[in-house]
């Protein structure tokens, strides 16, 4: 009798830890800044970010995957800054300020953040 207290008493608590325990999941923070040739930031900036290939834990079909998002879009805010929290994976970043347009392919699968920058110049923008 008291052995089956113990099993429901273990099963129990074991049950509280997984409720209260937080998610751990895989993402990264990218993040960056878009300033001119003279590094003043530059604000309204358009930068979209596009799922390449997916690498989360949980992914099954990495070209389409539900824990990526599709697409997301930010413009820089008054600090020319911008910030994604992303689950691992390849993206496409495109930064767009009037006619100018720029796009790199970042990797993120490892660390916890990454840091894209990009420069407008006067007939384009430069990935830093």
């Amino acid at each position: 009798m008291r052995s089956a207290k113990s099993v429901v008493l273990g099963v129990l608590i074991f049950a509280a830890l997984i409720i209260v325990a937080p998610a751990q999941e895989n993402t990264i923070t990218l993040s960056g800044t878009v300033t001119d040739p003279t590094n003043a930031a530059i604000p309204g900036v358009e930068i979209k970010i596009r799922v390449e290939k997916c690498k989360c834990s949980d992914c099954k079909n990495p070209t389409r995957c539900d824990c990526c998002p599709d697409q997301e879009t930010q413009t820089t805010n008054n600090s020319g800054s911008y910030s994604f929290t992303l689950p691992h994976g390849i993206y496409r970043i495109e930064a767009t300020a009037g006619s100018r347009q720029a796009h790199v392919d970042v990797d993120l699968s490892e660390g916890s953040t990454k840091i894209q920058n990009f420069r407008v110049r006067d007939q384009d923008i430069q990935v830093e």
